[in-house]
């Protein structure tokens, strides 16, 4: 997802899947209909051990343009609060857009290392209390960011679930990360033979990633209790929207020093305990003659300096940097494994492990160990029976990640539920991008409706469904004061936002049909047939924007009138991120209605294949000038179109669904800093990757998966409470991309999708693989 006030920074600065399924080893045996056959051939699979062992956490860091996924590489607990991680830098500054998250894989130098970041994003944020080692003493001159940052090879990186490791050029100083949900323990090794009997640890609390900064700030040391601890106010691309964040800190170190103090406006103020105001710091100084090993520890806290030390004594009550790693490490195995895979090549399990890493990272935890936290009215309160979480970023995040949390961390997405009725409850509406303490606005429409109907209507339960219900009819039925449907009025007056009322009209109207249809389902699914009828006819809405003599979707006026003369691949202003072509499929509640718009199957499907076409030919024509530029065609990098190889299922052609998906998963996704092709969006390309991978893909908003085509030849899923999904492919390989047969719990699948209902006791899907197109799945006419 890339943010509008980016875009024009950004323009300044084989076909099929050849690794899918298993390699040619002969792994992957052809289905006999003898289920003990079937298993027989899933024993000769190696085992791929822990998942934790095949996680690349700098998958994604890199990449240009509109192909930067935003990752960022350090240590963090599954959905943890804190996030220690380097931010970077080139020689001549961080472009602001490349460093979102902090860290840039083309970078060859190192500012620091923060403990606040987003995963994947495109907008700028955080990147807070910078911790920098040092060799030699602290000076007036090494306050800024210029001086003391290091350059690195990246022949001294690592990164794996849990943990982070470099040595700076800058007197060769080992550095190590790991942390716990809510704390961060940092070890550092100064080498022996350096000259320096000196080394520092300089704490730098105002500065930030990119274009933002820190308002106000507070902080002191504790030289007899070895603690700092203080707060800041961060103010940036989200932050600064509602007035920032205020972030509490409780750090202390295990060494003795050999001297302190604090640092105000860029000055040291030897064995001075307290600073206040926009630009302070602390330092410590230890003798490292003969090499040293230092070790720091640091909490958040978004509520007080009394909780962040809370904290840190409660998930660190010792200094066993390697016992805090092996069970952060430990909590990733388990998470990760609620979906596990067999065969494959190496490549593709290393891409699927790290989708289903980047897949837990986000939304963040938001409360302390004793449930304490800060609401979206800025009041504290404590998380009753559930887990309170923030940063969402739901226009992104509807469409894949919570559908696969539903599937298999079912507990997780009721708790974030639950943190999402809470904030309409303390704040006013339920958010689009919620963000710490409140609401950014960003991007369009209400996508908290379908992320809650989603999980309605699959059975999670365990929310404030009623009130849920209720903020979600508020969006629908009107404007409210915060986060609600942008240009609601003449959406319900005329059937869709006309362009003479605000810009984006025609994504703003399709995205408020897919919250319709996702309103439609819940209201069935809760009894209210009434409401069920009403928002299942507003659900098709986005019809009156079909422009029949073009074939596209288009901005209309009040009259009724369509805008003419316009170009079908620019950013007209009626689109939000996104062109005629792309907006084209942005109606996946309703596929046998577009269908209809085109005129019939033969139509929808010539138009589609040749979106796909086109942008194979655009990436052959690659060059580096395009990477400035946003992909005309198919564009995997944002979400509108992600879900467009799964339509072809409703023109009877899922071979073609087969086809195209594995090209995307082929060309879009790979091993390398530039494998997610684009903003990852705090998982939501990941997620896309890992259903994709299994075969089947979510309706967002209601209880469907439609089916693709594996690439592994067996899989399990975790659906919780003892209920275990099985996925087999024997015969899945590079060349048997296309579904000959599907069972379904030993029946035979004759259409190419089922329900949720149908695997939420568990079960087994059964692929019958093959090289050529089959007649599977075509739809009767």
């Amino acid at each position: 997802m890339f943010r509008t006030f980016w875009m024009v920074a950004v323009l300044l600065a084989g076909f099929l899947f050849t690794s899918c399924g298993s390699d040619d080893s002969g792994n992957n045996q052809s289905p006999s209909g003898d289920e003990d056959s079937l298993l027989e051939s899933y024993e000769e699979l190696e085992d791929i051990g822990p998942l934790v062992d095949l996680v690349d956490p700098f998958i994604g860091t890199g990449g240009t343009g509109f192909g930067v996924g935003a990752a960022v590489p350090g240590a963090k607990a599954p959905f943890g609060m804190i996030f220690p991680s380097p931010d970077t830098t080139s020689e001549n500054g961080a472009f602001g857009f490349y460093h979102c998250g902090g860290y840039y894989d083309p970078d060859l130098m190192i500012e620091g290392f923060s403990h606040t970041h987003l995963h994947g994003v495109g907008a700028q944020e955080y990147g807070n209390l910078m911790f920098v080692p040092l060799a030699g003493t602290m000076t007036d001159e090494r306050t800024a960011v210029e001086s003391y940052r290091s350059t690195f090879s990246k022949d001294t990186e690592t990164a794996s679930p849990g943990y982070y490791a470099v040595t700076l050029d800058n007197g060769g100083i080992g550095v190590e990360l790991t942390a716990t949900e809510r704390a961060a323990h940092h070890r550092y090794r100064y080498p022996a033979e350096e000259a320096s009997s000196t080394g520092t640890v300089f704490i730098d609390v105002s500065q930030v990633v990119t274009d933002g900064e820190v308002s106000d700030s507070e902080v002191s040391v504790d030289i007899e209790n070895r603690r700092i601890e203080g707060w800041l106010i961060n103010h940036h691309g989200f932050s600064g929207r509602y007035g920032g964040i205020t972030v509490y800190f409780s750090i202390r170190f295990r060494q003795d020093v050999t001297a302190w103090g604090t640092v105000r406006e860029g000055w040291l103020k030897p064995e001075v305990a307290e600073q206040v105001g926009a630009s302070t710091g602390a330092y410590l100084e230890f003798d490292t003659s003969g090499g040293a090993e230092i070790e720091l520890q640091v909490a958040l806290s978004f509520v007080s300096v009394e909780q962040a030390r809370l904290n840190l004594e409660t998930e660190m009550p010792d200094w066993d940097f390697d016992a805090t790693r092996a069970k952060t490490e430990q909590m990733w195995e388990d998470e990760l494994s609620v979906v596990t895979f067999k065969g494959g090549t190496e490549e593709q399990q290393v891409i699927m492990a790290t989708a289903l890493y980047h897949a837990f990272l986000m939304p963040d935890l938001f409360m302390d160990v004793d449930g304490q936290y800060r609401g979206f009215d800025l009041e504290i309160h404590t998380a009753e029976d559930f887990v309170y979480y923030t940063d969402f970023s739901m226009w992104d995040t509807y469409r894949t990640l919570h559908p696969l949390l539903t599937l298999v961390r079912p507990e997780r997405q009721a708790d974030m539920l639950q943190s999402l009725v809470m904030m309409a409850n303390q704040g006013g509406s339920l958010p689009k991008w919620p963000m710490g303490v409140g609401y950014t606005d960003c991007m369009i429409g209400t996508p908290a409706d379908v992320v809650i109907a989603d999980s309605y209507v699959k059975g999670i339960r365990d929310f404030d469904a009623e009130d849920a219900y209720r903020f979600m009819l508020e969006h629908a039925e009107g404007p409210v004061d915060k986060a609600g449907r942008e240009d609601v009025e003449s959406y319900n007056t005329y059937g869709y936002c006309t362009v003479d009322t605000a810009g984006g009209s025609v994504s703003k109207t399709m995205e408020h049909a897919i919250a319709d249809f996702a309103i439609a389902q819940m209201a069935e699914a809760m009894g209210k047939t009434e409401d069920a009828e009403l928002y299942n006819e507003h659900s098709t809405r986005y019809r009156n924007l079909w422009d029949a003599e073009n074939q596209f979707f288009t901005g209309r006026h009040t009259d009724g009138t369509f805008v003419k003369d316009y170009d079908f691949l620019e950013w007209e202003e009626f689109y939000t991120e996104g062109n005629s072509w792309q907006y084209l499929w942005l109606a996946p509640h309703d596929p046998f209605g577009l269908r209809d718009l085109f005129g019939s199957d033969d139509a929808m499907k010539e138009k589609l294949e040749e979106f796909f076409e086109k942008a194979v030919t655009e990436r052959e024509n690659w060059s580096a000038l395009n990477d400035l530029l946003p992909p005309a065609y198919y564009w995997h990098g944002n979400e509108p179109d992600i879900h467009a190889p799964y339509l072809f299922l409703y023109v009877s052609r899922p071979d073609l669904t087969q086809k195209w998906v594995h090209w995307v998963a082929k060309e879009l996704y790979s091993t390398q800093p530039d494998g997610i092709a684009g903003n990852d969006d705090c998982g939501t390309l990941s997620a896309w990757y890992v259903f994709s991978a299994l075969g089947f893909y979510p309706l967002a908003g209601s209880d469907t998966y439609w089916i693709g085509s594996p690439i592994f030849p067996y899989a399990e899923l975790d659906l919780g409470d003892g209920v275990t999904l099985v996925v087999e492919a024997p015969n899945a390989s590079a060349e048997n991309i296309y579904v000959q047969n599907v069972t379904l719990n030993g029946e035979a699948l004759d259409v190419p999708w089922f329900s949720h209902a149908d695997i939420a006791e568990g079960g087994k899907i059964v692929f019958e693989m093959g090289p050529e197109p089959s007649d599977w799945g075509k739809l009767k006419q």
